[in-house]
């Protein structure tokens, strides 16, 4: 049998999908597979191109990664294979499919597997090989509906009756050790790594946690099944993981994509021991991610730094107690400047998160957090201001009636302008304005993400960032005048400015940046 994994592009390109790395590598016990990720900064293909690759490699199985921003684009993919290839059988993943699950399915899968599928995949293949007929358009008739029935975790329609068959809840990985290591020799490496720069949150990625213990009003997390489950893979695990990429692909940088990395004190100081105890701080360093209200004491951030940390995103998003309240956050501004100090002083660079554009935000509010943000300045090395999306399985979905947004053709057929580029926005919340805030509000986000990023851009303190950056901020003027008034000019007007940015930045900042 084979298997062919797949990820269409979306808005956020550069990295390859954990998840599907994941399963394709499990499911290399049943099937021979290949993974195809869209989402390389070099080369989006074509619908057309990606049939040809799938002829190419024929399979019997495709599977579609499934989120909400790129579910438009895999619904008119799966309509093309599907006309083409009516005897693949058709599954599908994703965290959309968790909040969704028939949402995805209306794609024209025949298969939704339903949160985790690393417990699934290998049943729903064994039955699938037992059933899939060469040349025959695949269907799901008796047996086979039968046999799938008794699989978890699983949405499907059965050919007979045509009524939505759910099989309840999957079983949970529970010891995450239990899982290999990614085989990223499963995807197309050659369409992301051009030279060996390339390969940073390509080859050097690690996902070693699972679930969420907090429930913030804005994060596509869910109060039940595996979100609640919080699971992490041990100290050791985690350090031959590190070991397995820097063999294979000879890295010396690697990131953490946990969300909360912090999140077990113990586990942490465990971590950091052994990786210190070993000798391999001295040959790597690491970039993780945690939130604010995880504890964070000059302990952690000495033995942090002494392992190898050397950059940490701290998820803030907001500062004042009001607005904290409401998102779901609940620590003190007193305790967040603490905790950045404590890495500033161990000499961890720290960027800072912000989120702003919430139902409730008003221009006053805006003022407030920037005035707070601003106050952090002098210990953190960045502050990312970002504009709140209202995603499916978050609070703040309820609170938008603009729902399925991501079908709507202002979201589809958007496309950044430079000045979305410029300060590393891609997304179109702004534009889109998903709680009908006014345009005075509107106007304070603009102009906080724009004073917090350039306040950024200098700390770099590199004087040629800084120059590249000024011609930034110009063309940035330039393309949000012209934007406003022809999207379409903006786009060819600027699109030598466009592309010499993109690359040239991404040089820049993995020259001065990332090994400094």
């Amino acid at each position: 049998m084979k298997l062919l994994l797949v990820r269409e592009v979306s808005e956020i390109r550069g990295d390859l999908s954990q998840g599907l790395g994941i399963i394709g590598t499990i499911a290399k016990a049943e099937a021979e597979v290949r993974i195809f990720d869209n989402n390389s900064m070099y080369v989006t293909f074509s619908i057309k191109q990606i049939i040809e690759k799938i002829a190419q490699f024929n399979p019997d199985v495709v599977g579609f990664h499934v989120h909400t921003h790129n579910i438009f684009k895999t619904g008119e993919l799966i309509c093309a294979v599907k006309a083409t290839f009516p005897h693949i059988c058709l599954i599908a993943g994703g965290l959309h499919a968790f909040h969704e699950p028939e949402e995805v399915l209306d794609l024209g899968v025949h298969i939704v597997a339903i949160e985790e599928a690393d417990l699934t995949i290998l049943p729903l293949l064994r039955e699938l090989k037992n059933s899939i007929k060469s040349g025959s358009t695949f269907q799901i008739p008796p047996p086979l509906s039968d046999s799938l029935s008794l699989v978890p975790g699983l949405l499907f329609r059965p050919s007979t009756t045509q009524e939505i068959k759910n099989t309840g809840r999957p079983e949970f990985i529970k010891n995450l050790d239990d899982l290999p290591f990614i085989d990223y020799e499963l995807f197309n490496l050659e369409d992301y790594i051009h030279k060996k720069s390339d390969g940073h949150y390509v080859t050097n990625t690690l996902l070693t946690q699972r679930g969420c213990p907090f429930t913030c009003s804005f994060c596509q997390g869910g109060d039940e099944g595996a979100f609640r489950m919080t699971r992490e893979n041990s100290p050791e695990y985690k350090i031959n993981y590190i070991l397995y990429l820097k063999e294979k692909y000879g890295h010396d940088y690697f990131v953490f994509f946990d969300a909360n990395f912090t999140l077990s004190a113990k586990r942490t100081m465990a971590f950091c021991e052994k990786i210190i105890a070993s000798g391999l701080n001295k040959e790597i360093k690491f970039w993780c991610e945690t939130n604010a209200s995880l504890k964070l004491d000059r302990p952690m951030a000495e033995a942090l730094k002494e392992a190898g940390c050397c950059d940490i995103a701290f998820g803030i998003e907001r500062l004042t107690d009001d607005a904290m309240e409401q998102i779901g956050k609940k620590v003190k501004f007193e305790i967040i400047q603490d905790r950045i100090q404590n890495l500033s002083d161990v000499g961890i660079r720290v960027a800072a998160n912000a989120l702003v554009g919430f139902p409730f935000d008003t221009v006053e509010t805006i003022m407030r957090e920037e005035k707070l943000f601003n106050m952090t300045l002098d210990k953190v090395d960045s502050i990312m201001v970002s504009v709140v999306l209202p995603l499916p399985g978050t609070k703040l979905y309820h609170q938008t009636d603009k729902k399925r947004w991501y079908f709507s053709q202002s979201y589809i057929k958007w496309r950044p302008p430079f000045y979305h580029i410029a300060y590393n926005y891609n997304g179109n919340a702004w534009n889109a304005n998903y709680f009908n805030l006014s345009e005075e509000t509107m106007g304070a986000v603009r102009g906080m993400r724009e004073r917090m990023h350039s306040k950024s851009m200098q700390k770099l303190n590199n004087k040629i960032v800084s120059s590249l950056f000024i011609f930034v901020q110009i063309f940035a003027k330039i393309s949000l005048f012209l934007f406003q008034r022809s999207p379409l000019a903006e786009r060819i007007i600027l699109a030598p400015v466009h592309f010499t940015y993109v690359y040239l930045w991404k040089f820049m900042v993995s020259k001065f940046y990332v090994t400094r």
